[in-house]
């Protein structure tokens, strides 16, 4: 299977499309100025529910978050300071990163355990023993990256080793471990001096994401020459290609819009005769199955 990625810029979002096969399977939406997801700002205890055991955390100017305190037993405050011991009250500013985004009602979820992503690697603050992924099945191999995450910890974090990391010498991933440490630290000391409601970390996008969590893509095409400078150097420029045609748009040559359009369709017909009908609810997504011509 031939894995494929297309990123074009759609109604002042970036969309990227999956192909495999050159057949869309994915749409990827990422929205410069809504997009929360991965973030870390210094944040200020609004109360503490005790009855849910969890705070509400502002996190941004007149954005709350849900912070469970079930899940988030070592805070990062925002002094740099130790406070252990110390029971979060109201007023207390912590450090907290972005770990869903909100949904409908729901408010977005609010973590200490901060991840900041590489290539090969996560930095994790909660995971001091580090792991790796569960997808690696070779033993020896499994065996060979645990003990490497193992020795590059700490006793502030620790490494999760990623599905790409399968064969990379310990030597590339100790300089990326060296790398994500120097970035967390400097969080730390960003978030020591900033305003509350500061963004000390911004998410990698959609589409970096994406190409980090998929090592297999054979090409990107892109028109937006900005992007293709970011993702050139990460993918190389052998499999990344910039669309300069003016005249005939990108997302225009890929019939981008009645692909969204069918993919959207609530009623899907299925080659025996029968259909589909999808409806997403609060709660689930109901599928709705149909004879029709069958």
């Amino acid at each position: 299977m031939e894995r494929k990625l297309v990123i074009v810029r759609w109604e002042g979002q970036i969309l990227s499309v999956v192909y495999e096969d050159d057949i869309p399977v994915e749409f990827l939406f990422d929205s410069p100025s809504d997009g929360l997801l991965g973030n870390i700002y210094v944040g200020k205890v609004k109360n503490i529910v005790k009855n849910i055991n969890a705070a509400f955390v502002e996190f941004a100017k007149g954005q709350i978050g849900y912070y469970s305190l079930t899940e988030n037993t070592d805070h990062l405050y925002g002094d740099g300071q130790n406070h252990e011991g110390h029971r979060l009250v109201p007023g207390d500013e912590i450090l907290v990163q972005v770990s869903k985004d909100a949904v409908k009602t729901k408010l977005p979820i609010l973590s200490a355990d901060v991840h900041i992503p590489g290539q090969y690697l996560i930095l994790t603050a909660k995971n001091r023993d580090g792991g790796v992924s569960s997808k690696i099945q070779d033993i020896g191999e499994k065996k060979r990256l645990k003990a490497a995450a193992a020795d590059m910890g700490n006793e502030k974090f620790g490494y999760i080793v990623r599905t790409e990391a399968l064969h990379i010498p310990e030597a590339v991933l100790a300089a990326e471990a060296a790398l994500l440490s120097e970035q967390y630290e400097g969080i730390l000391k960003k978030g020591r001096y900033a305003r509350c409601f500061t963004c000390v970390y911004s998410g990698l996008p959609v589409y970096m994401k994406y190409i980090q969590s998929h090592s297999d893509l054979s090409l990107v095409t892109t028109d937006l020459p900005e992007i293709y400078e970011v993702v050139s150097q990460v993918i190389g420029a052998q499999r990344c290609r910039l669309y300069t045609d003016d005249q005939w748009p990108l997302y225009k040559l890929k019939s981008l819009e009645t692909q969204m359009k069918r993919a959207l369709n609530p009623q899907v017909w299925l080659p025996c005769g029968g259909y589909l009908v999808i409806q997403p609810t609060e709660a689930m997504v109901v599928i709705d199955v149909n004879t029709g011509k069958y």
